[in-house]
């Protein structure tokens, strides 16, 4: 059975789904398409690492182990990918 809302609460969750998923997400791939895409690939590898940490930081989220190093993991990657050419010695 659908539940019955008042026009309120659907005024309600219209709003917020415009502001809590569309804007970030316009914003996000607008910004996407400022960059070369070597760097918009790194930049959307952040995106976990940047919900756990504000999760943490903003909601209180305990933050465990496995997810700790999941983000120095990613983090490590980027760092590595950064690197230039010179420094990467190919694997033969």
């Amino acid at each position: 059975m659908a539940a019955q809302y008042s026009a309120a609460q659907w005024l309600f969750l219209l709003v917020f789904s415009l502001v809590s998923v569309l804007a970030p997400f316009s914003f996000y791939f607008a910004g996407l398409q400022h960059l070369e895409p070597t760097r918009a690939i790194i930049v959307s590898c952040l995106e976990p690492v940047f919900s756990i940490v504000i999760a943490a930081v903003a909601l209180g989220e305990v933050m465990r182990p496995l997810q700790i190093l999941g983000i120095v993991l990613v983090l490590a990657a980027i760092t590595v990918a950064q690197l230039p050419d010179r420094l990467i010695e190919p694997i033969e």
